[in-house]
């Protein structure tokens, strides 16, 4: 910090020491080429810095492109679902409203309460 602040009192002429002009200006050419090389290294860690976003932010981007592919299929998969359950749901209200239909569900949740009594029976 203290270089920093030297090499611009160097570079704008307001040196504490006095010296004669060819010292001075030689002072003022070094504190140009310090300024000159903290410049550079900045720039080099920010081109750095800004590489290591631009992968980042590539690898955001595949990873977005992966989620949205997956989300798709999902959508694909919950859509043939849901058509299966709505013939499902249409044929099972087709036999209900026949009268004999009625008896034939009354079976089957028989049935299905039976099976879960004896697996719960089992498993205990």
């Amino acid at each position: 910090m203290e270089t920093q602040r030297r090499n611009r009192q160097l570079l704008f002429g307001k040196a504490e020491n006095t010296r004669n002009n060819n010292s001075g200006s030689s002072d003022r050419n070094q504190a140009e080429q310090l300024f000159e090389q903290e410049n550079n290294q900045a720039w080099e860690q920010l081109h750095g810095k800004v590489g290591s976003l631009k992968d980042i932010a590539l690898q955001i981007g595949e990873e977005v492109n992966s989620q949205n592919q997956f989300l798709n299929n999902m959508r694909s998969s919950f859509d043939s679902v849901e058509e299966l359950l709505s013939g499902t749901l249409h044929r099972l209200q087709r036999l209900v409203s026949e009268r004999t239909g009625r008896h034939m569900c009354y079976l089957i949740v028989f049935i299905f309460i039976f099976f879960l009594f004896v697996y719960l029976f089992l498993r205990s």
